[in-house]
């Protein structure tokens, strides 16, 4: 009499768990890098709309705005998530910063603190225009910066 087997063996499903634990262990970096991006995100988009009032002023007034204020920045969004304030200083004569300090990322990013990232603009005082460049606190940030920000560089003068 013939019997047929029915089912897996046990060596089958082990080998079917080893295989969801290897793609788990891959997937979870890699979601914590997503959310990470996707905070800082919220804060590129933030500090666009910044960067293109303060671009407005310098074409109007052919001179860096004053203070966040007549930059027109708010610098406590109430609908950001990810952001507790916005800023705006000089770092130079014709040199300006504005920079959004992030929240709930530093578990991702593994740092201390709150984080921060920001655009650095140069005034070119003859054509009045302004060249922007994204700036990270720190190099840890470099892998969260959205992909039109890949040329971030570490700011020296103290963050606004």
């Amino acid at each position: 009499m013939k019997t047929l087997q029915k089912g897996f063996t046990l060596i089958e499903l082990m080998i079917v768990v080893a295989i969801i634990g290897i793609l788990a262990a891959i997937a979870l970096p890699a979601y914590q890098d997503y959310i990470a991006r996707s905070k800082l995100s919220e804060a590129m988009t933030f500090l666009s709309t910044a960067k293109t009032s303060v671009s407005e002023f310098v074409a109007s007034n052919n001179t860096l705005p004053a203070d966040a204020n007549a930059a027109g920045i708010d610098t406590a969004p109430s609908n950001a998530a990810y952001m507790s304030a916005m800023g705006y200083a000089f770092a130079g004569s014709t040199e300006t910063i504005v920079s959004a300090t992030l929240t709930n990322i530093n578990a991702v990013l593994s740092t201390a603190g709150s984080s921060k990232v920001g655009l650095q603009g140069v005034v070119s005082t003859t054509t009045g225009t302004v060249t922007w460049s994204c700036v990270a606190e720190n190099t840890t940030m470099y892998r969260y910066i959205p992909a039109n920000c890949r040329n971030a560089k570490t700011v020296s003068p103290a963050w606004p």
